[in-house]
C-alpha cells in the first residue's frame, strides 16, 4: 500500500469552492483548513478584490460567546494604558481637524474591555463616555478602579441604550472589535441607524502582516484562530462607504517585525508536521532523518537568538508594536 503525501494547496482549489468576499463582493481563494476555536471546521480564504482575510464557516454566536466567557486574558496595565493613550489622542486631534472639540462628544465604546479608553476619553473632557463589554470581571474592575459608566453588554445592548443624549455628537468606538464579529457590515449599519449621524473609530490589526500568519496559523485556539476577519485599508474604507460613513482619516501603526518570530514558529511547526508526515508513510531513513531533525535544532536556536537580540534592542517584541489601522469616520447623511 502506497501512503500519498496530501497536497494541501491542490486539495483546497479542487474540493473546497470559492467563498464570496462578504465585505467587498469579490472572489477569494482558500488557503488552508482549521477547527476555528476548537468549536467548527472551516476554511481561511484570501479575497481577491479587497485583501481581506476571512473565515467561513463560523461558528454560531452563542457558541463563540460561551468560549470567550471561559477567557480571561489581559496586557499589563501599562500596556494597556499606553494604547489607550495613543488611541485617544490620535482620536482627538483627528477629530480636532474636522472641527469637532471634546466637550461635545459622547464618547460609546463596544468591546471596552477593562475602560482605558472610556477613562481617558472621560478625563479628557467629553460630554459622556460610556463603554459596553462582555466579560464581567473586566467590567467590574474598570467600574471600581476608574469609576466609570462600563456595563456588561454586547454591542447589541448598545442598541437598547435609553435617554440618550440630545446635544453634542456620538463617536462610535470598535477597537479590536471588527475582527471578532460575524457581521461587521450588519453591525456597523445597525449602530449608524441607532446613533444619529455618528463618528466611528475603528482599529484592527493590519491584514498586510497579519495575513501571513493566518495562512499558516491552523491552531484552533491560537490568536490568530479567534480572528474571524483581517482588514487591509482597502477593506476597511470599502466597508465603511458600504455602510454610510466617510473617511475623515487613517494611519497604519506598529512594526513590521512584530510577527517574525510567530512566523518563524509556524514555519518550523510545518516542517516538523511534513516530517513526521512523511515517516508515517514508511518514507523514514534514519540519515535523512537525522539531519532534518539538526537542521529544524538550529533553526529554532537562531530563531530563539533572534527574538532574544530584538527584545535587548526593543523591537517588535510588544503587544504596542503590533501593526495596525485605525481609521476615523463620520455618517454620510441621507440624501434628501
Amino acid at each position: 500500500m502506497v501512503c500519498e503525501k496530501p497536497d494541501q494547496s491542490i486539495e483546497l482549489n479542487s474540493v473546497l469552492h470559492q467563498q464570496k468576499c462578504n465585505l467587498c463582493g469579490g472572489s477569494s481563494t482558500p488557503v488552508n483548513t482549521l477547527f476555528l476555536l476548537g468549536l467548527i471546521n472551516c476554511t481561511t480564504y484570501k479575497c481577491d478584490n479587497c485583501g481581506a482575510f476571512f473565515r467561513f464557516p463560523l461558528p454560531n454566536e452563542q457558541a463563540v460567546a460561551q468560549y470567550y466567557a471561559s477567557r480571561y486574558f489581559r496586557y499589563s496595565d501599562k500596556i494597556e494604558r499606553t494604547m489607550a493613550e495613543r488611541q485617544g489622542q490620535w482620536i482627538l486631534q483627528a477629530l480636532k481637524q474636522d472641527g469637532i472639540a471634546s466637550d461635545t462628544v459622547n464618547y460609546v465604546e463596544v468591546g471596552a474591555g477593562r475602560g482605558w479608553l472610556v477613562s481617558f476619553m472621560q478625563n479628557q473632557g467629553t460630554a459622556s463616555a460610556v463603554g459596553y463589554e462582555p466579560d464581567s470581571a473586566s467590567v467590574a474592575w474598570g467600574q471600581n478602579t476608574f469609576g466609570i459608566d462600563l456595563q456588561k453588554g454586547s454591542w447589541m445592548d448598545a442598541l437598547q441604550s435609553e435617554d440618550l443624549p440630545k446635544k453634542g455628537v456620538f463617536l462610535l468606538s470598535l477597537v479590536h472589535v471588527l475582527e471578532h464579529l460575524h457581521s461587521p457590515l450588519e453591525v456597523l449599519q445597525e449602530l449608524k441607524k441607532c446613533y444619529h449621524d455618528p463618528y466611528i473609530f475603528i482599529e484592527v490589526p493590519d491584514a498586510r502582516y497579519e495575513g501571513p500568519v493566518m495562512e499558516l496559523d491552523t491552531f484552533p485556539k491560537s490568536s490568530m484562530g479567534q480572528h474571524f476577519w483581517s482588514f487591509t485599508e482597502q477593506t476597511l474604507s470599502v466597508v465603511l462607504k458600504r455602510t454610510g460613513f466617510s473617511v475623515i482619516a487613517m494611519e497604519k501603526d506598529g512594526d513590521f517585525r512584530f510577527w517574525n518570530n510567530r512566523l518563524t514558529t509556524l514555519r518550523i511547526w510545518k516542517d516538523i508536521t511534513d516530517l513526521y508526515r512523511g515517516w508515517n508513510c514508511n518514507e523514514f531513513n534514519l540519515k535523512q532523518g537525522a539531519i532534518s531533525s539538526l537542521t529544524i535544532l538550529c533553526r529554532c536556536l537562531f530563531a530563539g537568538l533572534k527574538t532574544r537580540m530584538l527584545r535587548l534592542q526593543g523591537h517588535g517584541c510588544n503587544r504596542l508594536d503590533l501593526p495596525i489601522i485605525r481609521v476615523l469616520a463620520k455618517a454620510v447623511p441621507p440624501s434628501l
